[in-house]
């Protein structure tokens, strides 16, 4: 199973990656770990192209489960779960079946527990 993470820059999804991949005991990877493997910046559509044909082919080597954070959805690829780190500026629109975690003024470190337990009792899926 691989888990997205999505946001604006400073929601907080490398604490919350950083979280989950400890409790599931999984892989944890960055969109910048993926770019700087592959020296690949290019953030113009077939950019991110590249970018979702890399998580897809990643995401099928990792037999267990997968958290990757990113800052945005690459439309080629499918992640079973999606949560969205919603911050005051909604800037980005919210994937249809996201997992909405709200950082609006409040997020610190001390939450990232608060919500890993709450991802993982309510939220994913096929657990």
């Amino acid at each position: 199973m691989n888990i997205l993470i999505i946001g604006p820059k400073g929601a907080g999804k490398a604490l919350l990656a950083q979280s989950l991949s400890r409790a599931l005991d999984a892989t944890c990877v960055s969109e910048r770990d993926i770019r700087t493997d592959f020296n690949d910046w290019d953030n113009s559509p077939a950019g991110v192209w590249r970018l979702g044909v890399r998580l897809t082919l990643l995401s099928k080597e990792v037999k267990e489960y997968l958290v990757i954070e990113a800052s945005s959805l690459p439309s080629n690829f499918s992640p079973d779960n999606i949560i969205f780190m919603d911050t005051l500026d909604n800037t980005l629109e919210v994937p249809k079946k996201a997992i909405v975690v709200s950082t609006r003024g409040w997020w610190k470190a001390s939450w990232v527990r608060y919500w890993t337990k709450i991802i993982l009792d309510n939220c994913l899926s096929e657990f």
